[in-house]
């Protein structure tokens, strides 16, 4: 009995000296929070400073979670938030506004430019001109570079002709007809061999083989002496009409018939400016 009494006095002066105790200022259990912050002010071995210790059934670290329930025993749970992942509460934030606004893309697309095209559709929403239509049916749209969309002959893989238009979309009307040559012609302007310098329209033609004016016949050449021959059909002398292939010898002192001979009286030997054929004797 004796024993009982002094167990019970023991109780009752540690009561007493924690009812005497402040709260706010006491660390009963000296953990290092003062008693009004400590769930356990009598256990040093909880308090909101403890390691949660997944367990033992207890809430070491005073938050109110007790083990599975902790997200300190949540795998992967890194973050300071009460959710079960690793993003932080702003950046589930930033998460739903994400999704507010995809929820807004899906009901109202934004088509700025007013084409049909909305936003993520288009190539360029502040343009209406630009869009992926393919008006002319050439396989090339606006934003693929078609620059006239309602002519099928005209996109960027057109081959370019010379008609003043800018047929294959680069930029330039004809670009691929410069005059490289030099002769002051291209081949818009004519010139039907761009490589030559010597060819291009109203050039003088040659007997080579080779149409040089352009016109477009070959060595069609002119009949200067309107003798009937011209100089690329045999005619050795174009300027006079009585010499070409197959004339009468005369006495002129010309190769007549373009033989490339003249006839024994033909020649004046002593110089005298006559010959035979004229009536020199001697």
């Amino acid at each position: 009995m004796t024993r009982i009494f002094l167990s019970f006095l023991a109780a009752v002066a540690v009561l007493s000296a924690a009812g005497c105790r402040n709260p706010n200022t006491t660390d009963f259990d000296g953990d290092g929070t003062v008693d009004a912050d400590d769930c356990e002010p009598e256990d040093a071995d909880i308090s909101p400073a403890a390691d949660e210790d997944c367990t033992d059934g207890i809430d070491n670290d005073c938050d109110g979670d007790v083990d599975e329930s902790d997200q300190d025993c949540i795998p992967g749970d890194d973050d300071d938030d009460d959710d079960d992942d690793d993003d932080s509460d702003d950046d589930d934030s930033a998460d739903d506004d994400d999704d507010s606004a995809d929820d807004d893309d899906d009901t109202s697309p934004v088509d700025a430019d007013g084409d049909g095209w909305d936003v993520d559709e288009d190539c360029d929403d502040n343009d209406a001109a630009l869009n992926y239509d393919d008006l002319d049916g050439d396989s090339y749209s606006t934003c693929d570079g078609d620059c006239i969309d309602t002519n099928p002959a005209i996109h960027p893989d057109a081959p370019e002709i010379c008609d003043g238009i800018d047929d294959n979309c680069s930029g330039n009307a004809d670009d691929e007809y410069d005059d490289y040559d030099g002769d002051g012609f291209s081949p818009c302007n004519g010139d039907c061999n761009d490589t030559d310098p010597s060819i291009y329209p109203d050039a003088n033609e040659i007997c080579d083989g080779i149409d040089n004016d352009c016109d477009p016949t070959t060595d069609e050449n002119v009949d200067d002496d309107l003798d009937g021959v011209t100089e690329c059909g045999g005619d050795c002398d174009d300027v006079n009409e009585d010499v070409y292939p197959g004339a009468v010898e005369i006495c002129d002192g010309e190769d007549n018939d373009c033989d490339g001979l003249h006839d024994p009286d033909e020649e004046d030997n002593d110089l005298d400016g006559f010959m035979q054929c004229s009536g020199d004797c001697d």
